[in-house]
């Protein structure tokens, strides 16, 4: 195969997703209310209730103008980059190719380390259920790293023999989420109720802990990393629109749909996690077990907080798969490239499986990975959710960045020249004359501003420890090291090895049209 064309001589995936399916996936992307509520005990102590739910609140307000902002681009350029091949596009000429590889480098990672999250907290939630059945039970890092590798060949296995079987798979992972979420609503608000011990009104949306060391006004920012973990991913639908019909219109409508519901199912989940919760502390310190403490407490019943932390744990099954799904296909787009190593294996499709094995064996690779800095410390899981977030946040800035300046006009411009001959610059651009999905000339750039600003706010925060003073690595935020660490090898392998071939995404223009064969109503 020539490298050249690798991903344009590939064979292509088959249309494994309808609608219903691919919003069915995206949710089970984000799975956001089971995302948010294992990781409570991150805003808890950053904020206590008040930071749970108007952290929510507002980190939804602002993941929506994110997840809006990038389905405009997606309607305009469906292409399995996503925000690599949307920075390629949106950059400005002379800048381009280092930019998309920056971009696409920091994104394929975010995404590896955000789906490699699924797994590490199935194995904390496991070690949960197993304390409070033996409460002397001892959760040593190796116990957890083998529920952690066993969701992890898991996701392989679906995301390459199993393929056949993801669409209803996603169907059901969406019916699953909702009837979860409204069960372990209902019953964290009646069983306290019934029982006598569901809290107060006042504690739910006045109480305020900071166990940070920060300022209150830092540490409930900082508590909003629970939001953005549950809600970050939006642009999980754009990386598979080879396998959808009308990727134009599906995969913008699932990336709001997932976002809206994501962050309303969570928000209802948590009031009622929040309205069982008797010792905050406790949930504190159980750490990514935090939410098997909370359903405990609200419940007072082992039975009960088993069945209902099994139906979170159900979530996670879904999704793993749909988690290494984007991961994988962001891999084989970015290597298509000639951006990693052995590229022309990573973005090979195979023909009898119908999809880039390899690219799924590669994120296997790094999860196995990150499942050994479980080894070190525990408190890696704080630090590789963060990173996740910071980088996939990080990835989002330039296509937003270079819609709001300029990149707007440039296409509305040419969307509506009648005939005009557009300048070169945007010849090398392949632009639809169909765009009906569009936050227009007046609402867009400021829906893309806010955007910006948030993503600009919360990833300098989601660096800072995550308490002070720092007096031992416990209290680290190891993602700095993580993100910086990324940059590094990003810069290392642009001049050993990138920069020799890559001037930016190869056939993009095959690419779009391949996308825009189906665009008609």
């Amino acid at each position: 195969m020539n490298s050249d064309h690798a991903q344009a001589e590939a064979p292509m995936p088959r249309k494994h997703f309808n609608t219903f399916a691919l919003i069915g996936l995206s949710f089970a992307i984000l799975n956001s209310w089971t995302a948010a509520s294992a990781s409570i005990n991150l805003a808890l102590g950053a904020g206590g209730p008040v930071g749970v739910v108007y952290g929510l609140l507002v980190g939804t307000v602002f993941a929506t103008t994110i997840a809006v902002s990038l389905a405009e681009l997606c309607h305009v350029f469906p292409s399995i980059g996503g925000q690599y091949h949307w920075a390629y596009a949106m950059a400005p000429k002379q800048y381009r190719a280092p930019i998309a590889y920056l971009a696409g480098w920091v994104g394929t990672t975010g995404w590896i380390a955000l789906a490699s999250s699924a797994p590490l907290y199935a194995g904390s939630t496991t070690m949960g259920i197993i304390s409070i059945y033996k409460p002397d039970f001892i959760p040593d890092p190796w116990k957890l790293f083998c529920v952690y590798m066993g969701l992890t060949i898991y996701c392989g296995i679906i995301n390459i023999w199993g393929v056949c079987i993801l669409n209803k798979m996603n169907q059901a992972a969406l019916l699953w989420s909702i009837v979860g979420a409204v069960t372990v609503f209902i019953v964290c608000l009646t069983v306290p109720s019934t029982q006598g011990h569901r809290s107060s009104a006042s504690f739910i949306f006045t109480d305020f802990v900071n166990l940070t060391g920060w300022p209150d006004g830092i540490a409930w920012m900082l508590g909003l990393i629970t939001a953005q973990y549950s809600l970050v991913g939006s642009d999980g639908a754009s990386h598979i629109i080879d396998e959808i019909d009308r990727p134009h219109i599906n995969a913008p409508k699932a990336m709001v749909l997932a976002c809206l519901i994501g962050g309303t199912s969570a928000f209802l989940v948590l009031i009622a996690v929040l309205a069982g919760i008797s010792d905050t502390e406790s949930v504190i310190s159980a750490g990514a077990a935090g939410i098997v403490e909370a359903l405990y407490q609200a419940t007072l019943n082992r039975a009960a907080t088993l069945c209902l932390t099994l139906i979170m744990f159900g979530t996670i099954l879904f999704a793993g798969p749909a988690l290494m799904i984007t991961s994988s296909r962001m891999v084989q787009a970015y290597a298509a490239d000639g951006c990693l190593p052995f590229h022309k294996k990573l973005a090979y499709v195979s023909p009898k499986y119908q999809v880039p094995v390899y690219a799924v064996l590669f994120c296997c690779f790094w999860y196995v990975v990150f499942g050994v800095i479980l080894f070190g410390s525990v408190i890696a899981v704080s630090s590789i959710v963060s990173a996740s977030v910071v980088m996939l946040q990080l990835s989002y800035v330039v296509p937003i960045a270079g819609m709001l300046f300029g990149g707007r006009k440039r296409i509305f411009k040419r969307t509506n020249a009648d005939g005009d001959k557009a300048d070169e610059d945007d010849d090398e651009i392949p632009i639809p004359s169909d765009i009906k999905y569009t936050l227009g000339p007046v609402v867009g750039p400021i829906i893309n501003t806010i955007a910006l600003c948030y993503i600009v706010l919360t990833t300098v925060l989601f660096l800072f420890p995550s308490y002070i003073p720092v007096t031992s690595g416990t209290y680290m935020n190891y993602s700095v090291v993580v993100v910086s660490s990324t940059v590094m090898l990003a810069i290392v392998n642009w001049f050993a090895f990138a920069r020799r071939g890559y001037t930016g995404p190869k056939d993009f223009k095959q690419i779009l049209e391949r996308a825009h064969v189906n665009r008609a109503e």
